[in-house]
């Protein structure tokens, strides 16, 4: 069993709703919904817990990849395909990086970015 240092990147938000974890990147604006067997790991990490099957280790490589989570150690492991732990959604990244507060136009509303910019 691999020993790690396993800390979420601080661009990162999440919350349990039910069964469900839902993750946030702040920056990118993507979103993840996460399988149970990332919800599992996920509350693993959240605990602190720093032992990790080499499954477990290869399912946190994938987060790595995402840039939801920072891992040292599991040399030699490798990476699960993001899809075993959790589903990728792109389709509010305006919504979520959008500042409703600064970025408004002479309506009101706020001026939200293009994926281009």
């Amino acid at each position: 069993m691999p020993n790690l240092t396993v800390t979420k990147s601080p661009l990162i938000i999440s919350d349990k709703i039910d069964e469900m974890v839902i993750v946030i990147h702040v920056n990118s604006g993507a979103y993840y919904s996460l399988t149970p067997a990332g919800s599992a790991l996920w509350a693993k990490v959240e605990a602190g817990d720093s032992t990790f099957s080499d499954e477990e280790t290869g399912q946190l490589l994938a987060f790595v990849g995402e840039e939801i989570l920072h891992v040292t150690g599991g040399e030699g492991v490798t990476a699960e395909p993001f899809s075993v732990v959790g589903t990728k959604f792109t389709d509010m990244e305006g919504l979520l990086t959008g500042d409703p507060i600064h970025e408004v136009d002479e309506q009101g509303w706020p001026a939200l970015k293009d994926k281009e910019n």
